[in-house]
């Protein structure tokens, strides 16, 4: 008779259960980390348009190309509560698209920005740091919590989209520009020849947005907010996955980027692998360099050929290794055990949400996501702090084990 009670009460507290799991992140928000810097986080959207490059992407030939970048910064007020919606343009597209993500609740969300905050001037200049998103499912807003958790720390942080190829892109009057690129449909050779003309492009807008930063410099505008307080002369660059890669080959070619963080991204474009002797690190998830191993029938779906299979297996380790070997010195390759490629976003936090979201296919890795977390942020800090603030850094040298999980070569003694 008891073990008939049991079940009767799990069958009647079933429906309740799955219940609580489905509506709870209605009723229970999220909050990203809160940052850790002496200052508050102000942010600021803004759209720039290039008017001498058209866009090739859109079928209007007289189309010029134009981008939409958003600015993360100190002020001086800190808030206690996070209000500020987190990606609102994502989540409206994935509920737009996707029935299920309605259910997910993550329009409640909320990050620690202030919009339109007053920037704190009392410290004078600030360094420059570029974010680069993801190639298609990527958005200028999905590293929100290490941006502002960099800005907090003293940093003028500044997010590039990239139109056609990122998931959505709203501009001020409203327009909305969703991802045409489907690399995953495409033959390995022309997945390639894609990646390497987007590359250009990429370049081209990252290339755009520094010079407009230069104007700022030497042309006071008032509505303005950054005028006279950009320290170009320190200016860094990190991206996740194929924003990664540009914000390599950014450094690589561009004199004005001082420090790049390849956040898990293959090495795409021109010479991926030639050294340019400057600081770089490789932050790399661990299920990215060391995939399991494939069918027969999946490898020859993804790329045709064994040999295509190769070449991009050479893409993975091969390469990181053959870059930080031949940048030498300041350069670092660490591998975080137990993490995914999604692990280095913001996706890794939004898994925290629900249950529900924990379900979904989020590539993320076996990692406490908190963890995974700190661990990204501590070293992308500390990296930023050591090449643009002249910071030292016992965590970078290797002299504390603070965090097993991380596998770190460093290249900084070599000449």
């Amino acid at each position: 008779m008891k073990t008939l009670h049991i079940i009767v009460l799990g069958v009647l507290c079933c429906p309740l259960f799955i219940c609580a799991i489905v509506i709870s992140p209605y009723f229970f928000p999220v909050h990203f980390p809160q940052p850790t810097g002496p200052f508050g986080v102000g942010t600021q959207t803004q759209c720039l348009t290039m008017p001498h490059e058209q866009e090739w992407h859109s079928p209007h030939a007289d189309q010029k190309r134009e981008l939409v970048i958003q600015w993360w910064y100190p002020t001086d007020k800190k808030v206690r509560k996070a209000t500020m919606p987190w990606a609102p343009e994502w989540v409206a597209l994935l509920e737009r698209h996707h029935s299920i993500c309605k259910l997910l609740a993550l329009d409640n969300i909320y990050t620690y920005a202030q919009e339109h905050a007053p920037l704190a001037t009392a410290n004078g200049h600030y360094p420059v740091i570029i974010y680069s998103h993801g190639l298609g499912h990527g958005v200028l807003n999905d590293n929100t919590a290490l941006c502002e958790e960099l800005a907090s720390t003293g940093y003028v942080v500044i997010s590039v989209s990239h139109p056609y190829a990122s998931a959505v892109v709203r501009f001020p009057d409203g327009r909305e520009i969703k991802n045409t690129i489907n690399t995953d449909v495409l033959p390995y050779t022309e997945r390639q020849t894609l990646a390497t003309k987007e590359m250009e492009l990429w370049i081209t807008d990252i290339r755009y947005v520094l010079d407009y930063l230069e104007t700022l410099a030497t042309h006071h505008t008032p509505s303005i907010i950054f005028n006279g307080h950009l320290d170009l002369r320190h200016i860094g660059i990190f991206g996740h996955s194929f924003g990664g890669a540009a914000a390599v080959q950014m450094c690589r070619r561009d004199h004005r980027c001082k420090a790049c963080i390849n956040m898990d991204g293959k090495l795409y474009g021109q010479q991926p692998t030639s050294p340019f002797h400057k600081p770089c690190m490789l932050l790399l998830a661990s299920e990215s360099i060391k995939p399991s191993s494939l069918s027969e029938q999946e490898i020859l779906k993804r790329y045709q050929t064994h040999e295509n299979y190769e070449v991009s297996c050479k893409e993975h380790g091969p390469a990181f290794d053959e870059l930080v070997c031949a940048i030498g010195r300041d350069a670092y390759k660490i591998t975080i055990n137990g993490t995914g490629h999604g692990a280095f976003s913001d996706l890794a936090l939004v898994k925290k949400h629900s249950l529900l979201m924990r379900l979904l296919p989020m590539e993320t890795g076996l990692l406490n996501v908190s963890r995974s977390h700190e661990i990204i942020k501590a070293y992308v800090c500390d990296f930023f702090d050591r090449y643009l603030k002249g910071k030292s850094s016992a965590l970078l040298d290797n002299q504390i084990a603070r965090y097993p999980e991380a596998e770190i070569r460093s290249y900084k003694s070599i000449e």
